[in-house]
């Protein structure tokens, strides 16, 4: 077959598709393993490269519907109360007294992954997330 069939073009396409499939899946596993792998020990924290963690996310974060929760905190100025609050819900969020599984991810707060930065955890909500 020729390089410019219509078969050869739609082969290449669905090769790229199931490639690019693959690599989802992989980031998607290796994010669902930081749930099996919880070190109760360090709060719910999964031991990995949080880099690699990070490139998942992104690779996932594209295929994604938008949530956001947004938390009300204390103001600006507050002292340490929005850092005692913060350390409050992560370790909520990451016990086994939270209503849905969760760990926190080793990616840097600051190191930002599409237009977003901060705190990430992965959370399974269902068996499909």
């Amino acid at each position: 077959l020729s390089k410019s069939s219509s078969f050869s073009s739609i082969y290449e396409k669905v090769k790229k598709r199931d490639k690019d499939c693959a690599k989802n899946l992989r980031s998607r596993t290796h994010l669902l393993a930081a749930l099996d792998k919880v070190n109760e020990n360090a709060g719910g924290q999964f031991y990995n490269d949080g880099d690699c963690q990070a490139h998942d996310v992104l690779r996932l974060i594209r295929l994604s519907s938008r949530s956001q929760r947004k938390l009300r905190f204390f103001c600006e100025g507050s002292g340490s109360a929005n850092e005692t609050l913060y350390h409050l819900t992560t370790d909520h969020m990451t016990s086994t007294s939270f209503e849905h599984r969760a760990a926190k991810l080793l990616i840097d707060p600051y190191h930002l992954i599409g237009n977003h930065s901060g705190t990430w955890f992965i959370m399974r909500i269902d068996w499909y997330v």
